[in-house]
């Protein structure tokens, strides 16, 4: 039954083109997960040094989510922790006050400001190999300011939500309005482990363990001929090599489309790209999980290594959560 309202109120939020890409809808609701990192805004919108800080020490409050060593009490509804070996850059939604500098070291925290008020479409993934202005990064520049050689597909590991104002919320039930949404989007791609710990669990509000997370398995021979259709894409390699390492894994749809020397740039109308990237119309949602991209080995291998996730655009069953108003988030990178 639950899955069934949320997949109505997807639908209704399918209605809105211009946010249906970035995960979470105007009405509440979620949209169509499945959209370009750029459409939910880019980092040249981050604002003040104040938004947000590292966290490092400090002693731990009862009651207070603690990262560990690192990091002190939690301060803000979402902190973002590095557990890499190397340091990372946050890369976000232009509705979020993160500097552009935001750079999070191994073994530290960064608790970002979101507002105690209702916040739309908001969106997180790191930035890696990056220079000390954190630019030029090999990996999660897919949104202006780009590197030199241009911006890289939106094929990082991302969070995504929507969060109710627990001002005027209660602290548990309300209307859809009152209910923070998350997701885990890898309909793109994926590139770092991670998890996303809610501060309280319960019903449809869950952590999402994505720390078996590997680019080693990423399809270097994904078939996506539909059934041999078309014999020049049985073979299909989904992986973004930089050199003899794999930094990236691209989504059968994002291989399909994007311009190269990234991907194939079919365009998603194409009939060779429709059934994996499934555009509403003309592809309904049951024609999507009944289409080939439910099968692939990329979205099979990923469902195994990380259940709780968006892997196409449809997967709402095991991508959409919902959490009471005062939720905080805790998003680690390499668990």
């Amino acid at each position: 039954m639950r899955t069934a309202i949320l997949l109505t109120m997807l639908l209704a939020a399918c209605s809105n083109e211009d946010l249906s890409d970035a995960g979470v809808g105007t009405d509440g609701g979620p949209a169509r997960d499945g959209g370009a990192a750029a459409d939910a805004g880019g980092e040249d919108g981050a604002t003040p040094d104040d938004a947000g800080a590292p966290v490092d020490g400090g002693d731990t409050d009862a009651g207070a989510i603690d990262a560990g060593p690192g990091c002190g009490p939690q301060t803000t509804r979402l902190r973002v922790t590095n557990r890499c070996a190397e340091p990372f850059w946050i890369g976000h939604s232009d509705n979020l006050a993160i500097p552009e500098d935001a750079r999070v070291d191994p073994g530290t925290c960064f608790d970002v400001a979101v507002p105690d008020e209702r916040l739309e479409a908001t969106r997180i993934w790191p930035r890696t190999g990056c220079d000390a202005s954190g630019r030029e990064c090999q990996t999660g520049q897919s949104v202006a300011p780009c590197p030199t050689g241009g911006c890289s597909p939106p094929f990082e590991s991302k969070f995504e939500a929507t969060w109710a104002d627990p001002t005027t919320c209660p602290p548990s039930g309300g209307d859809a309005t009152c209910v923070t949404w998350y997701n885990a989007s890898q309909v793109d791609g994926y590139t770092l482990p991670f998890t996303i710990v809610p501060s309280a669990e319960g019903d449809g509000c869950v952590t999402s363990d994505c720390s078996m997370l590997s680019l080693a398995q990423c399809p270097a021979a994904e078939d996506l001929s539909q059934g041999g259709l078309y014999p020049e894409l049985s073979a299909v390699d989904l992986r973004v090599q930089d050199g003899a390492d794999t930094i990236a894994c691209l989504a059968p749809c994002k291989m399909l489309t994007y311009p190269a020397p990234w991907g194939l740039g079919i365009p998603e109308t194409d009939p060779r790209a429709l059934p994996f990237c499934c555009p509403t119309p003309p592809i309904s949602p049951e024609q999507c999980t009944a289409g080939p991209v439910a099968t692939s080995d990329y979205v099979t291998r990923l469902q195994t290594m990380c259940p709780s996730v968006y892997s196409y655009a449809y997967d709402d069953a095991d991508g959409l959560h919902t959490c009471p108003a005062p939720t905080q988030f805790e998003v680690v990178f390499c668990p």
